[in-house]
């Protein structure tokens, strides 16, 4: 046993909090808090992004003494659970990742209707592909797209099969639903190449807002990712990348993952439940591996309708339908892209007070008193692994100036896990008790 600090309790509070009171959706707040004490371990250095997270390589130890069929059976109940009564459809669910500054918003809102001009210019010329094929003339946007985004029209132009205003009348042209992927895929490709444009070749684009990140779709499909916990396949998954950076391999990465997308054939509200039942359950993995997830997003594709979801600490937020076969679905499907786009980090989940910095290696910030200190994480002693609940992780830290080696006495545990604000605010109880428990186990 080590000795030479005097453990002092953390608390730290989230500046994403700071800013949450923009947010429409009726949902309590949350703050954060951390507690430290020395303990032995080694560090160990990675390199990452912070849309890269390479949690595993700080010795991230998971589900350890789990097997596969126990964790399966308890995601599986529990996601079930969720989807039937912790689910709560929203039509705010889009307003999350609008940018919270009117320039940048405003710049967002002119990028989506740019991108959406383009987007329905494609398909009424793809739409016309047999009258142009006949006359033996090409489309003008043959050079500039790939043939791939062409089978977008399937999903966008479904076929009629009784009243054509009723998206469960209509019948989409895939016999299984893995057909469906590649459309799903060359939609949101698309969308994101005309956001892209729209940022670097529009001259009335202003230059000194810029979006923060592209919206990037893993190349394949219903696959086992990497870094899961359980044997279970995704339909698609969704990244974020800086400047068009790919990942390296195209099989989905939970430590990349930044939303998960199912897909259904049909947009009955059995299908609907499972695929988000599926959605709930295959999420776990994306905040056992990413350090820095305080919430997680999602996409169902039930048909021809799209819906974002939410996954907060207490209950999963649905959007209304995106019915993409309809101009006005595709809008608003293409502004939520865009603002997701330019928006901050931590509206699409990621904690600003954990991040890699320049130097290659995980910082976390925590508060001692009223005083901001940045400790470096060595290793992650114990990762979040469920959808619900406070996302406790532990990680082995040192301050930044001090040297990596066998001294024990430099290093400390800094816990890091979120509340609800009425019991951290509102009274000097709550889980505070927890920070003045911990102290007098300190001084024990």
């Amino acid at each position: 046993m080590s000795v030479g600090h005097g453990r002092t309790e953390y608390e730290r509070t989230s500046q994403a909090e700071k800013r949450r009171n923009s947010r429409k959706l009726d949902k309590a707040r949350t703050h954060s808090k951390s507690s430290k004490s020395i303990t032995k371990g080694a560090s160990k250095s990675h390199s990452s992004t912070p849309y890269k997270n390479r949690s595993q390589n700080l010795n991230t130890d998971v589900n350890k003494n789990r097997s596969f069929s126990g964790l399966l059976s308890e995601r599986k109940k529990e996601a079930e659970y969720i989807a039937r009564e912790d689910l709560e459809h929203n039509a705010n669910v889009p307003q999350i990742a609008r940018p919270r500054r009117p320039a940048t918003a405003k710049v967002s809102r002119s990028a989506a209707d740019y991108a959406c001009e383009r987007l329905e210019e494609y398909i009424a010329s793809i739409a016309n592909q047999s009258s142009i094929n006949k006359n033996k003339r090409g489309s003008k946007h043959d050079d500039e797209y790939p043939d791939s985004f062409q089978s977008l029209i399937a999903l966008v132009k479904p076929q009629p099969n009784g009243d054509d205003g009723d998206p469960e009348q209509r019948k989409l042209a895939f016999k299984r639903e893995p057909e469906m992927y590649p459309s799903i895929a060359a939609l949101l490709r698309l969308i994101d190449k005309e956001l892209v444009k729209y940022s670097q070749n529009n001259s009335k684009a202003p230059q000194h807002i810029k979006p923060n990140r592209q919206i990037q779709v893993f190349e394949k499909y219903d696959v086992n990712p990497e870094q899961m916990d359980t044997d279970r396949k995704i339909d698609m998954a969704l990244y974020l990348s800086k400047d068009g950076e790919q990942i390296a391999g195209a099989k989905p990465d939970y430590e990349y993952i930044f939303a998960v997308v199912e897909a259904k054939l049909s947009s009955i509200d059995s299908e609907q439940l499972k695929a988000y039942k599926q959605l709930i359950a295959y999420s776990y993995d994306i905040y056992t591996r990413q350090i820095n997830r305080r919430f997680a997003w999602g996409f169902t594709v039930c048909s021809t309708l799209f819906r974002a979801c939410v996954l907060s600490n207490d209950k999963v937020y649905s959007s209304e339908d995106m019915d993409v076969s309809t101009k006005e679905g595709r809008a608003t499907l293409v502004q939520l892209l865009a603002d997701i786009t330019y928006c901050g980090d931590d509206q699409l989940g990621y904690d600003p007070t954990i991040y890699f910095d320049e130097d290659k290696s995980w910082k976390v910030q925590v508060f001692q008193d009223d005083n901001l200190e940045t400790f470096r994480i060595c290793k992650v002693m114990k990762s979040a692994s469920s959808i619900f609940g406070r996302h406790t992780r532990c990680f082995r830290c040192c301050r930044i100036d001090d040297e990596k080696d066998d001294d024990d006495d430099k290093y400390f545990i800094v816990k890091d896990a979120w509340a609800f604000a009425d019991r951290t605010q509102d009274s000097e109880q709550g889980l505070r008790d927890e920070i003045e428990l911990m102290k007098s186990v300190n001084k024990a």
